[in-house]
């Protein structure tokens, strides 16, 4: 396993895909679940990121993708850390999570992820003001 997993860096080659979904299998057994609509193409310039809710050592990435090229596309994939905390990215992932609990529904989870949402904006916002 690949430790201390924060984001997913994305990029393609030759021709664009569309990412519908990757799925993120922990060490522990947990499989973390994103579904992007993510366009990648490769006359833009820089990658996309996806990050996730937590720190997590990554045994597997399992990603998903359409294209219209006759050709093969090549995807590009890097994981990692941030060099500095990215409090909103956070707070996103997390409410990403508390709507799949909603779905689910899951509504103890879904408060649980707010919350945890709603305290990373606030720590955003402390290191604002410093």
């Amino acid at each position: 396993p690949l430790p201390n997993v924060q984001a997913l860096a994305l990029d393609c080659t030759r021709d664009p895909v569309m990412v519908s979904a990757v799925d993120i299998e922990t060490a522990s057994g947990r499989t973390i679940t994103r579904r992007p609509s993510l366009l990648l193409d490769p006359a833009m310039p820089g990658r996309s990121f996806l990050y996730l809710p937590e720190i997590v050592q990554v045994s597997a990435v399992t990603v998903t993708v359409q294209t219209e090229s006759e050709d093969r596309p090549r995807l590009k994939i890097w994981l990692g850390q941030a060099p500095h905390p990215e409090f909103l990215r956070q707070a996103l992932a997390h409410l990403f999570e508390a709507r799949g609990a909603l779905d689910a529904p899951d509504l103890d989870l879904a408060a649980a992820e707010m919350e945890l949402a709603r305290r990373l904006v606030a720590q955003a916002e402390e290191r604002e003001r410093q």
